[in-house]
Formats: structure tokens, C-alpha cells, sequence
């Protein structure tokens, strides 16, 4: 199970990360369940192009929330919008995979979706964090300890 923030390029990579997962053992199956983005259609476009060239990962599809009504920052609002989702998150879990008997290996989470830890442990069902960064920012951060020691 994989649960990515609702930026495209967080779904694009996770969904990358599940297809190499998928290549190393034909036994293993991917579903990444998705949390609309709150203020625009156009992932949900995209996520299901990307759904129907990846026939082999499933793709569950959480509920419109309505989204907070925060002024102060947009990290803030998106923070409580992914913290809304818990309970669809957790029910999506147990109606579309535990219903259905198949065990669950992990929760793979996305950094920003961070609050799904809650619903893992519940579940009793191991989590694991999922980075997703461009090379120039895994660079960066390689740097800065050695930018530190100088300055």
C-alpha cells in the first residue's frame, strides 16, 4: 500500500518506485491510494492516465474533503487537509484490501502525508517513509554538512 501526497510529483514517483518494486518479485502487488489535491482537478487527470498505462498497480480512489479554511500558510493548510483524509485513508485499507483477506506487507508513506503513521499503527501494519526529492536536492543535502564544518 502506498499512500503519496496529491502533487503530481509525488504520485509519479511513487508510482515509479511501486513499478521497480514490482519488477523484483512477480508476487508482490501495489495499490496507492489517492487523496484528490483540494483546490484543482488536474491530478485527478493525470493520476488516471497514469493508472491506465500501469495495469498492474491499483489505484484507489479516497473521497473529496473540503479544505480547511486556514489563512496563514499553505504548508499549514496542507498539512490539516492530509490529516482530514485518516479516516478515508483507513477505510480504504479495510474495505478494498483487508476485506478482501490479502495481507499487507507495509504502509509506504509519503513525507508530507507523514500523519498516516497514526493509521498504520492502528492497523498493525508496518510504515515506511517515502522521500521523494529530485538528485539536485539529494546533492544539497550531501553538501551541507561539509558547507557547515567550513563556515
Amino acid at each position: 500500500m502506498f499512500v503519496p501526497s496529491p502533487g503530481r510529483g509525488h504520485i509519479v514517483a511513487i508510482i515509479e518506485f511501486a513499478k521497480r518494486l514490482l519488477q523484483q518479485d512477480e508476487r508482490l502487488s501495489v495499490s496507492i491510494i489517492v487523496i484528490k489535491r483540494p483546490y484543482s482537478t488536474t491530478v485527478d487527470s493525470d493520476t488516471a492516465d497514469l493508472a491506465a498505462s500501469n495495469t498492474n498497480i491499483r489505484f484507489i480512489y479516497l473521497p473529496q474533503v473540503d479544505p480547511p479554511v486556514i489563512k496563514t500558510c499553505f504548508e499549514n493548510s496542507m498539512s490539516v487537509y492530509i490529516e482530514m483524509h485518516k479516516s478515508h485513508v483507513k477505510a480504504g485499507i479495510i474495505d478494498h484490501v483487508l476485506s478482501k483477506s490479502t495481507p499487507i506487507a507495509g504502509l509506504v508513506i509519503d513525507l508530507f502525508c507523514s500523519p498516516m503513521i497514526d493509521v498504520a499503527n492502528e492497523l498493525d501494519v508496518p510504515s515506511y517513509l517515502f522521500f521523494t526529492s529530485s538528485a539536485a536536492f539529494l546533492g544539497l543535502m550531501l553538501y551541507l554538512p561539509i558547507r557547515h564544518s567550513e563556515i
